[in-house]
């Protein structure tokens, strides 16, 4: 009895909580309120950025100061009894602040909350940073250094025909800060133009003052969170008010969120990636790697930005190679290249194949062949056919195609330019790079296998026979149609029962099912978007497996249901009336049969079956 019992106690150990995920609580305070834009992209970036392990699992609460609709020390005090009573029972493991506001009152009620926990800045300026007492050594962060001088350099060179700059702050706590360092700034630089504030006014009389601008003044505003009356903003709405009353003057701003209010560009840092450094701050913290070690960078880079359309409508030509180009249009041949490409392809191919098909008539027609080489030839005259007619469709989903390929590659691409900018840091990230590479490795074999796909669909050769999921058949069939499908407004909608293999070749069964879901469509055109649902059934139909494409349409003329399947007999404009032809061969050439019927709701049903699978 010893044995068992040391076995069973050993099991028990080895499942003992000590090795269940462990799960750490980390706090994030931000200064103003949920839906600011920049608090937005913050979040995105830390829930991106924080990193979930086999032994530790990261829950991230959320905490709002409201400023500056809320201030003071009663304030203040409320909210920290709070978040002391609120946590009490699940203390944060790590502490997160995004904003000067929230880093300065962390750093007063710490002591009465939180004093040993770790505390992680984001999007908290060098000058504030300087402006204060060296922080305690538990709190690091990545200082931003948010580039109001570099933006106005950068407005200025684009328009050196300017003879004023316009500065618009506003009336909060904040709003003087940024005024103040604004006006810093433009004495360090030396600015030529004529400088004017328009500071802290009502929304009203500021939008009179901007709509009397002309094309010689240049706008340079930070947004602000309160007017003069009183009214808040967040900067990202006081952005795009101010751009949309400065009809005939450029504007432009500092921040990463005020692209596509109507702001030019200007120098800025993204808050998507402040979210993502902090987030790899908290993850090397909650490793247990000290405050002091984490080997954070000096600061946030900047890069020119910049709304296409703007630069379109203000004549900006000069961009730096390096600038972030939001909203640009793409050439056609950039939006549809891989289209082009295919199409010619498949012109070229059909081209092809019609020459080869009119040489080896011709030469029939000169000899007296024999009627075994004369049926031989025929077989591969019906399989030249199929093939050319598998390609024309492939023509057909062009643009399908193009969408499955356009996604891994653009994927590809964008993955390669974060890596690119990553490599420009001093320090960059080994870790993140490596993530980076394993996602373009990833959607280069996705890209791959959709190349496999269509080669398999456009190789020409004799039909090999082996088992097969018809259900899998059907699903990946759908996928390749379902742009098509999309475009024409038809809903596809599938009952797969479970079903046994069946001996098949795939393509050609790919093409039986192809043909039939495109033509349900076709018979669906003139119906009602609401009334284009396309359904696939799959069944067993005694020892033999069906398969059916139901459509919506307008069924088929009863004179005309002995017809369908007859060579070159089409009711579509310009059809060739040879695809339903040649799905019957293939279904017949698989020991099955293809048959027509119209619904008693409307439409029709075209229903295959095959035997299953044989096992040897």
């Amino acid at each position: 009895m010893r044995l068992p019992l040391l076995l069973f106690a050993f099991c028990l150990a080895a499942s003992s909580p000590a090795t269940a995920t462990e799960t750490r609580n980390v706090l994030v305070l931000f200064s103003n309120t949920r839906l600011l834009p920049a608090n937005v992209e913050v979040d995105r970036g830390l829930r991106v950025g924080i990193a979930n392990t086999p032994k530790r699992h990261v829950d991230l609460f959320e905490e709002f100061l409201d400023r500056p609709t809320f201030t003071g020390p009663a304030f203040d005090q409320t909210l920290s009894t709070y978040l002391r009573e609120k946590y009490a029972t699940r203390p944060p493991a790590a502490i997160v602040v995004a904003g000067e506001p929230a880093l300065e009152f962390m750093l007063r009620r710490r002591d009465g909350l939180f004093s040993e926990v770790p505390v992680v800045h984001l999007a908290v300026d060098k000058p504030y940073l300087q402006s204060v007492a060296p922080l305690p050594a538990e709190v690091v962060g990545v200082p931003v250094d948010y580039d109001f001088d570099g933006t106005i350099q950068q407005a200025l060179h684009w328009h050196p025909g300017a003879r004023r700059l316009v500065v618009v702050t506003g009336s909060s706590a904040r709003d003087l800060i940024w005024e103040t360092q604004i006006r810093d700034d433009i004495a360090r630089l030396g600015v030529r133009q004529s400088v004017e504030f328009l500071s802290g006014l009502p929304t009203d009389a500021l939008k009179a003052k901007l709509s009397a601008l002309s094309k010689e003044d240049v706008v340079f505003t930070p947004g602000y969170f309160r007017d003069g009356t009183g009214r808040e903003f967040s900067p990202r709405e006081a952005a795009a008010l101010i751009a949309a009353a400065s009809a005939d003057a450029p504007v432009y701003g500092p921040f990463s969120t005020f692209i596509g209010t109507g702001v030019v560009g200007g120098r800025m840092s993204g808050y998507v990636e402040m979210g993502r450094q902090a987030a790899l701050a908290v993850n090397k913290l909650l490793d247990g790697t000290p405050p002091a070690a984490l080997g954070l960078p000096a600061s946030m880079p900047s890069v020119t930005q910049i709304d296409w359309r703007q630069a379109q409508r203000w004549g900006i030509a000069d961009i730096p190679p390096d600038a972030i180009v939001h909203f640009r249009e793409p050439t056609f041949w950039e939006a549809h290249r891989g289209q082009l490409l295919l199409i010619l392809a498949v012109m070229l191919i059909q081209a092809a194949l019609i020459a080869a098909l009119l040489i080896e008539r011709r030469l029939r027609r000169r000899t007296a062949s024999a009627r075994k080489e004369a049926e031989l030839q025929a077989g591969k005259d019906r399989a030249a056919l199929t093939h050319m007619t598998r390609v024309s469709m492939m023509g057909q989903l062009s643009a399908a195609i193009a969408h499955q390929l356009n996604q891994p590659l653009a994927a590809i691409l964008g993955n390669a330019e974060a890596a690119r900018k990553m490599l420009g840091r001093e320090h960059p990230d080994l870790a993140e790079l490596k993530e980076i590479c394993d996602d373009i490795v990833t959607e280069d074999l996705r890209a791959a296998e959709v190349i496999r796909r269509l080669g398999a669909l456009f190789r020409r050769g004799e039909m090999q026979l082996a088992p097969l999921d018809l259900n899998e058949l059907v699903a990946e069939t759908l996928d390749l149609a379902r742009t098509e499908l999309m475009t024409r407004h038809v809903s596809p909608v599938t009952e797969l029962a479970p079903l046994p293999l069946v001996d098949g070749g795939r393509v050609q069964l790919q093409q039986v099912l192809l043909n039939l879901i495109l033509n349900a469509a076709d018979a669906m055109n003139d119906a009602e978007p609401a009334r284009r649902a396309l359904k696939i059934r799959t069944g067993l139909d005694g020892d033999k497996v069906r398969l059916s494409v139901i459509d919506q349409g307008s069924g088929i003329a009863p004179a005309d249901l002995k017809n369908v399947f007859g060579a070159f007999w089409s009711t579509k404009d310009g059809g060739t009336g040879i695809g339903l032809a040649i799905c019957q061969s293939i279904v017949t050439a698989h020991g099955g049969t293809l048959t027509a019927t119209n619904n008693s709701g409307g439409g029709a049903t075209f229903s295959a079956t095959w035997p299953v699978h044989q096992h040897n």
